[in-house]
């Protein structure tokens, strides 16, 4: 009997050794294809970086190089939502290059909506991509429901992020005649928001310019003490 207990004992040793060292292994696979992932994302944020600052070398090679490597990365981690707003990116800058294919050029930026929403469903929290839904879904559908709820969602969890505010202010202000007087309050939030961070000032003074929406910025400046910017700051 006492052989016997033995026995098992060693067994149920041998077995949490064999459970240990598999899931050791796993784990080490794990952090090593997380790890590669990352690399094969690289293409796709120098990419990125270099076409926002106009640097030389924005090629169609280069951006099908990043959109094959960020492919690969997703592949070994599904998980990641900063891969797959990435590719919504890539896939906006490729709807740019269509100029002479708007058909193109409109499939691009619904795929990258497509990504938007995918990058969102794994992490609901991200105001700035919630900008970026709403920014790529106006572009083809106009104002909708859903850009109307990507534009508050994206000002409740980024009030006061600089580009979120871009964006959203982007859509919402050229749609001013059509939206409801709670949208309308949603947008004046924003633009109280922007009002605040001062390097906002003078961009906002441009945009309500071109969208004829002066007095109401102005308004919204004398309710909370803000003065205008001076012609200087406002020049192009």
């Amino acid at each position: 009997m006492m052989r016997d207990a033995q026995g098992w004992a060693r067994s149920l040793r041998r077995w949490l050794h064999a459970c240990g060292a598999a899931i050791a292994f796993s784990a080490g696979l794990f952090a090593v294809s997380i790890g590669v992932a990352d690399l094969l994302a690289t293409d796709a944020r120098q990419f990125l970086d270099d076409a926002a600052h106009a640097n030389r070398g924005v090629t169609h090679a280069r951006w099908q190089q990043a959109v094959d490597g960020l492919r690969r990365a997703r592949h070994l981690n599904p998980w990641n939502a900063d891969y797959t707003a990435d590719m919504a990116r890539l896939y906006i800058w490729q709807s740019w290059q269509q100029v002479e294919r708007p058909g193109a050029a409109e499939a691009y930026t619904r795929a990258a909506a497509h990504l938007y929403r995918e990058t969102l469903a794994r992490r609901p929290s991200w105001g700035y991509a919630w900008a970026e839904l709403a920014d790529t879904v106006a572009t083809t559908d106009g104002i909708s429901a859903e850009v109307e709820t990507a534009v508050r969602l994206s000002g409740r969890l980024a009030p006061y992020e600089q580009q979120a505010l871009r964006r959203v202010l982007w859509v919402a202000l050229p749609s001013w005649p059509a939206l409801d007087a709670d949208m309308r309050d949603e947008v004046r939030t924003l633009v109280r928001n922007a009002l605040r961070l001062n390097s906002e000032s003078a961009w906002l003074t441009r945009l309500a310019a071109r969208f004829d929406w002066q007095q109401e910025l102005t308004r919204l400046r004398q309710q909370h003490d803000i003065g205008a910017p001076s012609d200087r700051e406002t020049a192009f």
